[in-house]
């Protein structure tokens, strides 16, 4: 290999790790508390099916899995069982279950006795 292809690959080596280098860090989050909110008065959480944006079909569901796994871990909450809260949504007549209106979740709230109603996408 001659000289000059050696010196010619040190740019692209150092643009590949600087660009691989930037996209891992950490993204930011930003995160909106409520300072109106005060959720040690919740006791009960109602989890709605998630959006699936995935090209995986079991994201959702097991994501929504997931995070009903680590809500019930904290210990402070109960979580309302998946096929509870899809009884409550049919007794709703909640147009998507996925997406549900504000007055379609204070309706499901009240059904199933929930003080928090979670709806997401992944």
């Amino acid at each position: 290999m001659s000289e000059r292809m050696k010196w010619n690959r040190w740019p692209l080596l150092l643009a590949a790790v600087v660009m691989f280098g930037c996209a891992s860090g950490p993204a930011s989050r930003v995160t909106y508390h409520d300072p109106n909110m005060d959720f040690s008065l919740a006791q009960t959480v109602a989890v709605m099916p998630f959006a699936n944006l995935t090209p995986n079909p079991n994201a959702a569901d097991r994501t929504r899995d997931v995070f009903m796994t680590m809500l019930q871990a904290g210990g402070g909450l109960y979580v309302l069982p998946p096929g509870e809260v899809a009884r409550g949504s049919a007794r709703a007549n909640l147009a998507n279950p996925i997406a549900p209106t504000s007055e379609e979740v204070v309706a499901l709230a009240k059904i199933v006795q929930a003080d928090i109603v979670v709806t997401g996408t992944v």
